[in-house]
């Protein structure tokens, strides 16, 4: 028997319609899972480009300070008095930015971060070996000043000493002749202290001078590469060189 002649028109009409109703549903669920797949990736990918660009910014802003900072330092060696020169030698926050930056900056600005990182270091090597001596000159000046004033004290004391001899005590020529030898070794030892003193000023100011023309020198490629650096920088982050 025919299933057509039995099972009314109507239904089969409805069946067919709810099969192809179902059918569009499957279609269209499939084509909104596709499209919804797609939207999630690209939002995936638009999320870590965005949390890459913030790593990129905060290893670039950091490394901009470092650089800065040791710029500053190293280009005010040459205009500070010797002794005024703060020991501050330690290179640990630039390593550490140069080498995030090596992680996350384009190849060419990571290149020019490197290259002038290794340049600080060069100069603040340089800076150490030659200010060295020039502390020491400040601390044998501290000290022979303080030798000086130590024995003209002793000597003025010496003095007051003997102008407050009366005439029996002054008449006793021992205790005389050891109050003026006393007095000439304290006035020898302060000549000597201060002729020490200006011999330490004379040397320091030479190696100060020679320091001065030679930092100079070397730190004007330096500040060249810096400015190439900081203008590379910016143009990765996307502001106007």
């Amino acid at each position: 028997m025919d299933i057509f002649s039995v099972v009314p028109l109507a239904l089969i009409t409805a069946v067919l319609s709810a099969v192809i109703a179902l059918t569009g549903v499957f279609i269209s669920n499939r084509s909104n899972l596709n499209r919804l797949v797609i939207q999630l990736d690209h939002d995936s990918k638009e999320k870590s480009k965005e949390r890459a660009g913030k790593l990129r910014q905060e290893a670039y802003l950091n490394i901009a300070e470092e650089l800065t900072r040791i710029n500053t330092k190293l280009g005010s060696l040459a205009f500070k008095e010797a002794g005024s020169v703060a020991d501050d030698n330690d290179l640990s926050g630039l390593m550490s930015a140069t080498i995030k930056c090596q992680l996350v900056a384009e190849q060419k600005t990571a290149h020019l971060i490197s290259s002038l990182s290794q340049a600080y270091a060069e100069l603040t090597a340089y800076s150490v070996e030659k200010l060295t001596p020039l502390r020491f000159c400040n601390v044998n000046i501290k000290f022979a000043d303080e030798g000086h004033r130590t024995a003209s004290e002793q000597a003025d004391n010496i003095v007051k000493e003997i102008t407050s001899l009366d005439g029996r005590e002054a008449a006793e020529s021992e205790k005389l002749d050891r109050l003026f030898k006393k007095l000439e070794a304290c006035e020898a030892r302060a000549m000597q202290c201060r002729d020490e003193r200006e011999q330490q000023y004379v040397r320091r100011e030479q190696l100060l001078e020679i320091f001065v023309s030679e930092m100079t020198e070397r730190l004007a490629p330096v500040e060249k590469l810096y400015s190439k650096t900081i203008l590379a920088i910016r143009s990765d982050l996307g502001f106007s060189v």
